[in-house]
């Protein structure tokens, strides 16, 4: 029904074009031309708890939140300030906040051109504080320079054969081989054993001084909001850490980096992820693929492979 106002007829009506109605529920148009999942109160809070500290969450800040609110599918009039607020009042954000001590110093960019190209290594510890409860009490990472994926493991000790066996299988086997990678000076990564893998992968180290750790600022970089995050999730006794890397690894490759305005995932993958907060409360990709019978699904394939042998 209309209201009978004939301004407030034309303002309704006008309104009326941003949003549509599918499968009894409501999506408005973003300005992107993407269809959001118009939420009520109840799952507006929902939303914002899952995906700020959920399975998937980074903690985000509030500008961070909303957006990926919306590239997840969701709308509601007060997102922006709802996320502002929310973040705000988040315990472990406000105790585990960044505070920065040093002035800004110039950035040194390694350039790469594709996707696991090259890889910065870096060790973390051994201050790392309390020991897990398996008595790790390092944290191994890999970051690659193009789409910002990043692997990382707990150690007990700092082998090189630890560094060996972590580049050949977290890097070598899952992704492919890389064109060079950059590490420090340290024992465990400069040693004949590394030397010997090079060799046999054909594949460059490139070695930053203990002194100048700025070179491999990308694996330096994501050291701190590794070990920020972990922070934020870990239980109060602390001993938990080693089991949350993996869901912290998740929630930093499913957040979208600002410089690029994507997610690691999406880069490696060429989708976006499938979070649980879009089973919970389904978005609009969501309700779409649910109504697909086998023959819509079939063709969907047949157009993606055409895709795939026109490129």
């Amino acid at each position: 029904m209309l209201p009978k106002d004939s301004r407030h007829k034309s303002e309704v009506r006008r309104r009326a074009t941003h949003f549509i109605y599918y499968k009894e529920t409501l999506y408005r148009r973003s300005l992107e031309g993407l269809f959001l999942r118009c939420l009520g109160k109840e799952d507006s809070i929902k939303a914002l708890k899952e995906v700020h500290a959920g399975i998937c969450g980074a903690h985000q800040s509030g500008p961070k939140l909303q957006f990926q609110l919306r590239r997840m599918g969701y709308y509601w009039p007060k997102m922006v300030q709802d996320s502002m607020d929310y973040a705000e009042k988040c315990e472990a954000c406000q105790y585990h906040a960044n505070f920065l001590h040093q002035p800004l110093e110039p950035l040194h960019p390694t350039v790469a051109s594709w996707s696991f190209e090259a890889w910065g290594l870096n060790l973390v510890g051994p201050a790392i504080t309390p020991k897990s409860s398996a008595r790790h009490s390092y944290i191994l990472v890999a970051t690659d320079y193009f789409s910002k994926w990043a692997e990382a493991i707990p150690l007990r000790e700092a082998k090189k054969e630890n560094m060996k066996n972590f580049i050949r299988t977290h890097i070598i086997y899952r992704y492919n081989i890389p064109h060079r990678i950059v590490t420090d000076n340290g024992r465990q990564f400069s040693n004949s054993m590394i030397g010997k893998l090079c060799e046999k992968f054909k594949f460059e180290q490139y070695k930053s001084s203990m002194y100048n750790a700025a070179v491999n600022g990308l694996a330096e970089a994501f050291n701190k909001p590794l070990c920020n995050l972990l922070k934020k999730i870990v239980s109060k006794s602390k001993w938990d850490w080693q089991e949350r890397i993996g869901e912290v690894l998740w929630a930093y490759q499913t957040t979208h980096y600002t410089p690029t305005e994507v997610t690691s995932y999406s880069f490696v993958y060429g989708v976006e992820v499938v979070l649980p907060l879009e089973r919970e409360i389904p978005s609009l990709r969501m309700a779409v693929q649910e109504g697909l019978t086998i023959e819509d699904n079939v063709m969907l394939r047949l157009q993606e492979l055409e895709v795939l042998d026109e490129k």
